[in-house]
């Protein structure tokens, strides 16, 4: 009775089709007790063990999948982050942005998408950590063209040039360059001497894309700066094309002629005239143009200074910067300083950099002693205590005040960063006999700009000068490293190392290689022959010296070939050679004991 009566005969059925469904959950889950008291003993048990069996299921599915679950929500909160990240980067907050991009990495370390921004935030840094996330996203086989643009661009920043060229080759090989893989190669190969390749890249990239007018503007340049003479004559052809544009291309094709020495006078009229007409010019430009015309007519060189100076008289100090450089350059000194006067000078750098060159030419040292001591004068500390050491000097102070003073300018440069400044005070201090100054300050350059290599050669010039051969070796050594293509730089660094001692059998195996692909070098000789006496091999060393040519050695390696001649057993010889250089010629201590060595009377 109780299965089969309706409890509620006056309520209304349900829609037909969801009667099996509620069925169904009211066999699982009855809502009354006449619901519960017209089921079985085994439906309530079947229904019951669903019910469980569901629910361990689904625990074990939650479980199983809770840690995909968590990585897609890491993922997407990486992914969010990565997002702000990049709008940061887009409103120069990089701060901001490198903040959010580790949060991102944090969440996620192996989004593709973290990784590549992490990839690209340490390229523009310049860090070499890029290469690593690179290499994750390698393995992960995300690599696209534009990442490995970024490669070759953290690659080349880092001064691993050798792997950005094979880099850019591999590119070159497989895909149609960009304009952004151009001008990576530009810089890469340039650094490593491969003139010739670069030119075939930028006229293949020309060939193909005969409207892009940077990479024309640039093959210009190059065809000029590496070209043949008749690449030369392609590349200002090119440019002077391109200087008939009346866009930022035209005045950089403009800029770059004006600074070719060797154009013809028509082409320097041409020169004035797209440099007069051209609508974005500047001030510099205009200057530019009035220094050309001078080269013309030199006759009239001080009736279109006049002009200049007339025409600019009561121009913004600003517009008088390129003036005063051309007043400066051309030795007008004295027209600069009537034309300016110290009050307008005083708290604008850029015009008081030239009053204060001018002044110093003129020997008016009163002037810039008034000057430079006004505390009023716009001076860093460097560049006070640069002219300060100067104004001892010319008013003939000690020797040790005008070190010191020298010394205080290259601290202060050192503390403002004031890189330039580093190879002006060597060269002022190397030309007025302060070395040991001269010396650390062209070691401060060449640390601060190490593909200069003035600052290189300025330090390997005094550490011989002032006898410092653990010195003279680290220059000659990072410079070899530096630019290992030039041998001239290795046979230094092999001399350095054999004649200090150092890593000696490495450098014999590498000079014996130097000179047997020019055997006729006397330098080379002197290398082998200095490494057979180290390895206490006279009779070779004897060998290698034959038909060696005295003009080829400087003082130093002259004393050195004496002092391997009287080792070799050629006693006479070697001290008549000796007998010509005096002793107190400039040389390295260890070449002075071979000079001595040779000069040593007899043995009785």
């Amino acid at each position: 009775m109780l299965t089969s009566q309706n409890p509620d005969p006056t309520a209304s059925r349900p829609f037909v089709l969801l009667r099996p469904l509620i069925a169904a959950w009211h066999w699982f889950f009855p809502p009354t007790q006449a619901h519960m008291d017209r089921q079985s003993r085994t439906a309530r048990i079947a229904a019951g063990s669903l019910i469980l069996l569901f629910s361990i299921g689904l625990m074990v599915f939650t479980v199983m999948n809770a840690r995909k679950w968590h990585d897609a929500f890491q993922t997407w909160q990486s992914n969010r982050l990565i997002d702000e990240a990049i709008k940061l980067k887009e409103q120069d907050k990089f701060v901001d942005a490198w903040l959010k991009a580790h949060e991102a990495y944090a969440k996620d370390a192996d989004n593709v998408r973290v990784l590549r921004v992490m990839a690209q935030f340490y390229t523009y840094m310049q860090k070499k950590e890029a290469g690593w996330f690179f290499d994750r996203l390698r393995q992960k086989g995300a690599m696209t063209d534009e990442d490995t643009t970024f490669e070759i661009e953290a690659l080349a920043s880092i001064a691993e040039n050798k792997q950005a060229q094979d880099q850019i080759e591999q590119v070159l090989r497989t895909s149609k360059p960009t304009q952004k893989v151009v001008e990576l190669a530009d810089v890469v190969l340039r650094k490593n001497q491969r003139s010739r390749q670069l030119l075939q890249i930028l006229d293949n990239f020309v060939v193909q894309e005969p409207d892009n007018m940077e990479i024309k503007l640039l093959y210009g340049r190059r065809l000029v700066e590496y070209g043949t003479s008749d690449e030369i004559e392609k590349g200002l052809r090119l440019l002077w094309e391109l200087a008939s544009d009346k866009g930022t291309n035209g005045l950089a094709a403009l800029e770059f002629l004006d600074r070719v020495k060797t154009i013809s006078s028509e082409e320097k009229q041409r020169l004035i005239e797209l440099l007069d007409s051209h609508p974005q010019v500047k001030e510099e430009h205009r200057i530019a143009a009035l220094r050309r015309q001078v080269e013309l007519e030199p006759g009239r060189k001080q009736e279109i200074i006049a002009k200049a100076m007339e025409d600019r008289r009561g121009a913004k100090r600003e517009d008088l910067v390129p003036l005063a450089r051309w007043l400066t350059t051309e030795g007008e000194n004295e027209k600069l300083l009537s034309y300016l006067d110290a009050d307008m000078v005083r708290d604008y750098p850029p015009l008081l950099e030239n009053y204060l060159n001018a002044l110093t030419l003129l020997g008016k040292n009163e002037e810039l002693a008034a000057l430079i001591n006004d505390p009023r004068t716009r001076l860093t500390t460097a560049i006070r205590a640069f002219h300060k050491a100067h104004l001892a000097y010319v008013t003939k102070a000690p020797w040790e005040k005008v070190n010191e003073l020298l010394k205080e300018a290259l601290a202060a440069i050192q503390s403002e960063g004031r890189q330039p400044m580093l190879l002006t005070l060597a060269d002022y201090a190397e030309k007025r006999g302060h070395l040991k100054i001269a010396e650390e300050a062209y070691k401060l350059a060449s640390r601060s700009n190490r593909a200069d290599l003035a600052g290189y050669e300025g330090l390997l010039r005094l550490t011989y000068r002032n006898g410092n051969t653990a010195g003279f070796l680290a220059a000659a050594q990072e410079t070899v490293q530096r630019w290992p293509e030039k041998e001239v730089f290795e046979e230094r660094y092999l001399y350095s190392a054999l004649i200090s001692g150092v890593d000696m059998e490495q450098a014999i195996g590498r000079a014996t290689r130097l000179l047997s692909s020019r055997p006729a070098d006397s330098m080379r000789k002197l290398l082998v022959a200095l490494g057979e006496i180290r390895m206490a091999n006279p009779k070779s060393a004897a060998t290698a010296l034959q038909r060696i040519d005295l003009g080829d050695l400087t003082p130093g390696q002259g004393a050195v070939l004496c002092g391997i001649m009287q080792a070799a057993g050629y006693d006479d010889q070697a001290r008549s050679l000796a007998g010509r250089i005096p002793d107190d010629t400039q040389m390295l201590p260890e070449e002075k004991q071979f000079l001595m060595m040779a000069k040593a009377p007899p043995r009785g």
